[in-house]
This record gives structure tokens, C-alpha cells and sequence, in this order.
């Protein structure tokens, strides 16, 4: 079995990008074999090279209907987070895959343009759960499915977000943590849904009576400036410093540098977790987060959750940012939240549990790429026919 992985992304600095680099990285140490489909001079390819990791890339534009049998076989199996409409070249072959649910969209896994065919949707969950192929990075997917789709996952497979870790707690390592100001620190996308969380932080930090010298890393600065001002919220306890874009190999050297805590959601925060850096988890928010707010540690997390829909969470339940600080102003404070979170992180997250565990889930699964056909519209012959006759004309213009 070949384990399988697909991205359009060639150079985006995004969670996404450092999980299938994580993934392949816990299957090369179990000497497994992989295939990805993506760029040989993209982001994954270049920073698994840093590492010595050589796998078999294949460019997008290289597979045809002829030549995908070249490539692919029977035995292999895709993990995949939603359904390419290319995947109707495998139909013939009809390899594995196995549904990883990472993000809120589990109720638009059949959508058709901008319709969201929750009736395929539900006949497709329920099929990929018969045939042992949904697997959730947290119980966000759990609670959607039973939302948007009326059924009970009583027992979910779980497979957490890998993250590279270290055999000893770098944080405590750096022996840097005696000073009169703390390092906070922030990674993420220029999104509202993670703006509006990192905005109500900002806020909080301003009722902290303490020397705070904040970081913030995004993927675009000027982005970030039109949601805001960072000068209207500087004062003689709270400075700022923002930079941009970092390849995932330079990120924790950026974390050790300008953390002493960690606020943020996803990947970024089993980054600071996997360095020891005490993390702060923060919910996800399409609109700004008023009233009161409470935080939770990354050790504290169910289910392996990096951040809920703000919606969904319990009003109260956690600390307040004053809570938060009581615990993380003194170092000896810090060292004990820093070691909780050093092995929540390795306990967890670790790259070679996780990818045994998904491993497990891939020689459970029996699900094929020809019982998507029956649900995904994209793989409808109505489809593939009214594309084939478009497609030329389309070229044609291109080309002119």
C-alpha cells in the first residue's frame, strides 16, 4: 500500500501545507511508501529535501486518463479532505481513500457549485462511516455531522494534527526566561475567521498591567493593517512587532525567539506546544468576539481540538485573560504550564503516533473511489460530458 497525498497549493504558508509535510514525515520514519501529487519545486517538496526525505512527486499537469495508470494502482490509498474533481481520472483504477475531516465544511462534502446537496452529503457520510473511512482531527466534524446531517457518530475515529516534536523541552532549554517583560507571540492567516479571535486578544493584553512585547506573523502585512491599527493599541505596558511569511522549518526558531506565550489555533499552536511554550487555545469567529471571553490551555484540550467554532463552545467555560496571566507572570509559573504542554504535545501529537495511527485507519478502510462517483455530482457523467465538450473551446481562448 502507497500512501497517497494531494495539494494545490505550491508555495501557500498555511496549515494545510505543514500537515501533509508532518504526515509524510511520520510515514517516512515507518518507512512506509508515499506519492504526492503537487509540485517537485513547491514549498512541501523543498522543505522534505531539507530534510533528507526523498518521495515520489507527481505534477498535476502530468496525469491523463492514459497515463494515470503509470502512476497508480488498485493497492493505493488517497487521504484527502475533500474530493478533487480530477480524482475522475482514478475512477478506473479505483484506488483507496479515506475522508480526513480538518475544517467546518463537512456539511458541503457534495458541493455542487454553489449548491450544497446536503442529501448527497448525508448518503455520503453514512457510507464513508459504514465503509471505515471518516476520520476527524477533533470533535468540531462530530458535532457538524450531527448538526447538518441528523447522525450520531457514537464512537468517531480520531486521528490528531502530527506535529514534529523533540525529545527534550526547548523552551526550557533556552534559558532566556528571567526578565522584567514577557514575549507573546501569534502566527496565522490573514482570514476574518482568525482575525476577529486575535483582534479580542489584543484587547485583553491592554487589561494586563505588565510589560508585554507582542510578535505577530502573517501571511500579508498589508492585509492585516485594514483589520488593524497596532500603533492605536500600543501603550507603556504593550509594544508590538509584526512580520511576515515564514517557510514551516523557520517557525521555531521564530517561537523560541518572541515567546514566552503562545495564543493561536491549529498547526501554529502544536508548533509552540512542541517547543514546551505554554499555548492558549483560540476559537475560530466570523465576527468580532464581544462580551465576555475565556481562554483554555493547549494541555487542557478534548478530543485533540486546536480551536472550536466559537459558536458551538460553552459560554464560561475556561480562564479569563487575568487568570491566564495570574498563572504565566513568574517563571516558576511558566515552567510548570511549559512541561504540561511539552507532553500533552509529544503524548498527542507526536509524528510517529500519529502516523501509526493513520497507518491503522488506512488497512481498516474500505472505501473506493468509485463509491464517491455515486454521491459527488463533479463525478457525475453529466458532468464529465458537458466539460468535455467545453474544455477545448476553453483552451482554444486561453491560448489566444
Amino acid at each position: 500500500m502507497r500512501y497517497c497525498f494531494f495539494s494545490d497549493y505550491k508555495f501557500a504558508l498555511t496549515g494545510y501545507t505543514t500537515m501533509i509535510i508532518n504526515f509524510i514525515k511520520g510515514l517516512h520514519l515507518l518507512k512506509k511508501e508515499i506519492i504526492l501529487i503537487n509540485y517537485k519545486d513547491g514549498l512541501i517538496n523543498n522543505e522534505l529535501l531539507k530534510e533528507g526525505i526523498e518521495i515520489k512527486v507527481i505534477e498535476r499537469e502530468d496525469l491523463t486518463r492514459k497515463n494515470v495508470k503509470d502512476f497508480f494502482s488498485v493497492n493505493d490509498i488517497f487521504l484527502v479532505n475533500h474530493f478533487p474533481e480530477f480524482f475522475n481520472l482514478l475512477m478506473e483504477i479505483n484506488p483507496k481513500i479515506i475522508y480526513y475531516d480538518i475544517n467546518d465544511f463537512i456539511g458541503e462534502i457534495c458541493r455542487y457549485k454553489t449548491m450544497r446537496l446536503g442529501f448527497l452529503g448525508k448518503k455520503m457520510v453514512k457510507l464513508l462511516l459504514e465503509k471505515n473511512a471518516l476520520l476527524f482531527m477533533d470533535d468540531t466534524g462530530v458535532f457538524n455531522v450531527k448538526e447538518y446531517f441528523k447522525i450520531n457518530i457514537k464512537e468517531p475515529n480520531f486521528l490528531p494534527i502530527p506535529i514534529n516534536s523533540y525529545t527534550e523541552n526547548q523552551y526550557l532549554m533556552s534559558g532566556d526566561n528571567h526578565r522584567e517583560y514577557l514575549k507573546v507571540a501569534y502566527i496565522g492567516r490573514v482570514d476574518s475567521w482568525k482575525m476577529y479571535p486575535l483582534l479580542r486578544v489584543l484587547k485583553d493584553l491592554s487589561k494586563v498591567n505588565t510589560q508585554i512585547k507582542v510578535s505577530i506573523l502573517v501571511d500579508n502585512i498589508q492585509e492585516f493593517e485594514k483589520y488593524c491599527n497596532l500603533n492605536e493599541l500600543e501603550s507603556k505596558y504593550l509594544t508590538f512587532k509584526i512580520y511576515e511569511s515564514l517557510k514551516p522549518s523557520e517557525v521555531p526558531a521564530f517561537l523560541l525567539e518572541n515567546a514566552d506565550l503562545y495564543f493561536g489555533m491549529g498547526t501554529t499552536a502544536l508548533h509552540a506546544g512542541a517547543l514546551g511554550i505554554p499555548t492558549i487555545l483560540l476559537d475560530y469567529s466570523s465576527y468580532p468576539i464581544n462580551g465576555i471571553y475565556h481562554y483554555n490551555w493547549l494541555f487542557e484540550s478534548k478530543h485533540f481540538s486546536l480551536g472550536m467554532n466559537i459558536d458551538k463552545r460553552e459560554q464560561g467555560e475556561g480562564k479569563t485573560i487575568i487568570e491566564i496571566f495570574e498563572r504565566a507572570l513568574s517563571f516558576a509559573g511558566r515552567k510548570g504550564l511549559s512541561n504540561e504542554t511539552f507532553l500533552y504535545t509529544i503524548k498527542n501529537h507526536s509524528l510517529e503516533m500519529v502516523a501509526k495511527f493513520l497507518v491503522h485507519y488506512c488497512e481498516r478502510s474500505s472505501f473506493r473511489s468509485i463509491d464517491a462517483r455515486k454521491y459527488f455530482p463533479y463525478y457525475f457523467w453529466p458532468h464529465s460530458f458537458l466539460k468535455g465538450l467545453v474544455s477545448p473551446f476553453y483552451k482554444k481562448m486561453k491560448s489566444h
